[in-house]
C-alpha cells in the first residue's frame, strides 16, 4: 500500500497535475500551480429557471479560492449547496459549473464538462469521465496570454439539452 498509493497515478488516464485523480497522497505535491475561477449555475426543472450562485454567501472567499481548480471539492459544493437549497424548499435541482483553469501558466480551459449536474456524482476514487482532458501542452516557447473568462449564459431547454451562450467576444480556450 505505501508503494502503490503513491504511484497510482501512473494507471490512470490523462495529466494527474489537471485531473488531480491519483494527487493525494503523491511523491508529487506541490509541482503545479492550478488558477482559475469556478462559477456555479442552479437549474430548477420545474420551474424552468436557471441562476447563477454567488459562492461567496455559501462559503469563504478562501475557501471558494482552494475550491476552484479541485474536482472534488467542487462536487462537495455542488452537493452541500444543493443541501442547503433543498432546507429551504427547492427539490430536485440540477447544479452545473463553468470552470475555466489554468495549469502552469497555459491558457484557461475548461476543467469540468458543464452540462453534467454535479448532484448525480458520487464521490469515488475512480476514474472521473466529467473531468475534461488538459488539452494545451506547455513548451518552453508558450508565451500565456491573459485572457478574460468568457461570460456565459446556460439554459436548459424543453429538450432537455443544455444552451450554451458565450456573451462576449472572449472565445472559450
Amino acid at each position: 500500500v505505501q508503494v502503490y498509493l503513491p504511484l497510482r497515478h501512473f494507471f490512470m488516464p490523462g495529466d494527474v497535475n489537471w485531473t488531480e485523480e491519483g494527487h493525494n497522497l503523491a511523491w508529487h505535491m506541490k509541482l503545479r500551480d492550478k488558477e482559475g475561477e469556478a462559477r456555479f449555475f442552479v437549474t430548477d426543472p420545474q420551474q424552468g429557471q436557471v441562476w447563477e450562485v454567488d459562492v461567496d454567501t455559501y462559503i469563504e472567499s478562501r475557501q471558494a479560492s482552494a475550491m476552484d481548480s479541485r474536482p472534488n471539492m467542487i462536487v462537495s459544493f455542488a452537493h452541500y449547496l444543493n443541501d442547503r437549497l433543498e432546507a429551504m424548499g427547492y427539490r430536485d435541482l440540477e447544479i452545473r459549473t463553468w470552470t475555466m483553469i489554468s495549469l502552469n501558466g497555459r491558457p484557461r480551459q475548461l476543467m469540468i464538462d458543464p452540462s453534467v449536474d454535479l448532484t448525480t456524482i458520487e464521490p469515488t476514487f475512480a476514474h472521473k469521465p466529467w473531468i475534461l482532458p488538459l488539452r494545451q501542452p506547455l513548451t518552453l516557447s508558450d508565451q500565456p496570454p491573459t485572457l478574460p473568462t468568457p461570460t456565459l449564459l446556460i439554459r436548459k431547454r424543453d429538450d432537455n439539452s443544455l444552451l450554451l451562450v458565450n456573451m462576449t467576444e472572449t472565445a472559450f480556450h
